[in-house]
């Protein structure tokens, strides 16, 4: 991009004054404005970039390879901007609406909890199994599993208090100070007492905050604000001292006169809300949840349910939504193996198997991507199967004493509440039903489609029959970087790679953390955020490997890179490792994009496999000079 397209880019944007914030990916440079009036993207579209596009108050300019050349020399000719560039982290956050970005904070403080909710949540499961076989309750092996599998969810204002420090960057131990206030045992054991009052008219009602969710979190977050001017106005020397007692000073008498009341208040409200829905009309609750389950986690939107289970718990010391979300889970599973029986292709019958496994253990996202959204009879039955489970646990009162654990054959238990019965009929016709539909669906109305194209093998005759000489063909074979299923980028939920505007290429569902190299060459980029490294083959052609859709946003969390920019490396040397199981949990899409990202126009690009499982190295792409 020449200096004279770049001072008419900033000036499509608004110029330097509308710039809030100034970042840029692997292939885009993203620009926050404080005008989204102000944005001109079709004046963008006609400068020497591959694409643009506007979302709120954000900006998003492809430029491809270059995208780092062009953003150095933006900083070098507005030096201005500088001063305005963030964490990808930050500037997402900015672009989002306020219930995105409260939502989005939610389920990430509640994610950090997890491990020991789960943990306490199984031995709780383990528990209710023996009573509904009607051992002792009166035993002392029921006695250690009632305290084993309660603790966790009695003291969980402390686990919250640290999560939402992590979150908002705040010390650790003060959050978990107000968590203190909240569950000293005089105000626990005075539930039910007059309010202690103040000066006469302040009233500090004695509330039992065990299992309380929301007052915690929003003390911490205050106090986050209280402890950070405090700590500007305090001088240094007695800092250590005196910002931690002013700020206690004034968030334990606001906790526990207003913030967490107020919240208490409001939460349970709600979950009032969610049970009179199961009380009054529990066929449809148990449908609705368990229909739009899968549908919720392919627009991202299934985070957003958890804070409304850990709520219930908080309120009722039991979640009815929990129990449907399994029963879904199970039918996705059941999707894929029904899937099995009626595909007639080799590898899609491994991908179909594959999924099943993984959904069966909890992973669904094989199931739904590979499977599921992949063919309508599969997507029919297991909305049709997560409906009718939904609705027979639902009018049989099922429920469960935990939330967040994960959905697998081995957790039932969790699941059943004092009755075995509620789960297990609604797990039964739920499944039944979305085999039904998906196996006769699969055979009738929807066919499944196998359109495994043509191998390498049939590529090369191809080509030696069309030219006369495979010799005289530049030839360049790209392999597969990490083993999973195939996915046609036209399948992403990323305009930018689903319109293939960087260049032609394909992507894989991983099933494996680690990345290796598709070709011999030299590594020319390896990206900060660590997600995306760039090869150039010894031929000159440049391939891209993307990890992850948007996982710039992640700073380089959850990835670990293992060579440097200008080394060389092989074909099948390790590039860089993603938690993908991570990754996934934080609401991001997981696909390994490969693109070839120059010279396309000279360049035929054929995709040597459209889907089914791959493992590393196989034959991924084959690339032509044309």
């Amino acid at each position: 991009m020449e200096k004279q397209q770049i001072k008419e880019l900033v000036s499509f944007l608004g110029g330097t004054e509308n710039v809030v914030q100034f970042t840029h990916c692997m292939t885009r440079l993203r620009f926050e404005v404080s005008n989204a009036s102000l944005i001109d993207v079709e004046a963008i579209k006609k400068l020497e970039v591959l694409g643009a596009h506007a979302s709120g108050k954000q900006c998003q300019v492809i430029i491809g390879g270059k995208v780092d050349k062009v953003f150095k020399e933006i900083n070098a000719r507005y030096p201005e901007l500088t001063n305005t560039q963030t964490s990808i982290i930050e500037a997402s956050k900015s672009s989002q609406n306020i219930l995105q970005r409260i939502l989005e904070s939610l389920s990430a403080i509640l994610v950090d909890t997890l491990p020991p909710i789960i943990g306490c949540g199984i031995i709780q499961g383990i528990r209710f199994t023996l009573m509904s076989f009607n051992y002792p309750s009166d035993s002392n092996l029921m006695f250690m599993l009632a305290l084993m599998g309660s603790c966790a969810l009695y003291f969980f204002p402390f686990l919250l208090a640290c999560s939402t420090a992590k979150r908002v960057k705040l010390n650790q131990y003060i959050a978990m100070g107000i968590a203190a206030a909240m569950m000293y045992p005089t105000i626990i054991n005075q539930v039910g007492s007059d309010p202690m009052k103040f000066f006469g008219f302040i009233e500090m009602p004695f509330i039992n905050y065990s299992s309380s969710v929301i007052p915690i979190i929003v003390a911490v977050w205050l106090a986050k604000y209280v402890y950070n001017f405090f700590d500007r106005i305090v001088p240094s020397v007695v800092k250590v001292i005196f910002v931690p007692v002013l700020t206690y000073l004034v968030m334990m008498p606001v906790t526990l006169v207003a913030i967490a009341p107020i919240m208490t208040y409001g939460g349970n409200y709600l979950a009032i809300a969610i049970e009179w829905l199961f009380v009054t009309v529990p066929w449809f609750a148990g449908a609705f949840i368990g229909g739009t389950r899968p549908l919720l986690v392919l627009i991202g939107m299934h985070h957003a349910v958890r804070p409304l289970q850990a709520q219930q718990i908080a309120t009722y010391n039991y979640t009815t939504i929990t129990p449907i979300n399994y029963i879904s889970t199970m039918c996705q599973a059941t999707a894929a193996l029904a899937t099995v029986f009626i595909t007639k292709q080799k590898e899609n019958r491994q991908v179909a198997i594959s999924s099943a496994i993984s959904g069966f253990m909890g992973v669904t996202e094989p199931a739904l991507y590979g499977v599921i959204f992949k063919y309508k009879g599969a997507l029919i039955g297991t909305v049709a199967g997560g409906a009718i489970g939904g609705l027979l646990s639902s009018m049989m009162s099922a429920k469960a004493y935990t939330f967040g654990v994960p959905n697998t054959i081995f957790t039932a238990p969790v699941f059943m509440g004092e009755s075995a019965m509620s789960l297990l009929v609604g797990l039964f016709f739920g499944m039944l039903t979305t085999a039904f539909i998906t196996i006769i669906l699969g055979k009738t109305i929807y066919k499944v489609e196998d359109d495994i194209k043509f191998t390498d093998g049939k590529l090369e005759k191809e080509m030696v029959k069309k030219t006369g000489k495979l010799s005289k063909i530049s030839f360049t074979n790209v392999g597969v970087p990490v083993s999973g299923t195939i996915v046609p980028l036209e399948e992403l939920n990323d305009n930018t790679f689903s319109k293939k505007t960087i260049g032609e290429g394909i992507s894989i569902l991983p099933n494996d953390k680690k990345i290796f190299a598709p070709i011999d060459g030299v590594v020319e980029t390896v990206f900060h955020t660590k997600h995306a490294i760039g090869i150039t083959a010894d031929n000159g052609v440049k391939i891209l490997i993307h990890a992850g859709i948007d996982t710039v946003k992640l700073d380089g969390k959850f990835f670990t890179t293992h060579v440097k920019q200008g080394q060389s490396v092989k074909r099948g040397d390790l590039l860089l490792e993603m938690d993908y199981e991570s990754i996934a949990k934080q609401g991001y899409d997981i696909h390994v994009v490969v693109l070839v990202i120059d010279n396309i126009e000279q360049r035929k690009v054929k995709i040597a496999r459209k889907n089914g499982t791959v493992k590393v190295l196989d034959t991924l792409l084959n690339i032509e000079e044309i």
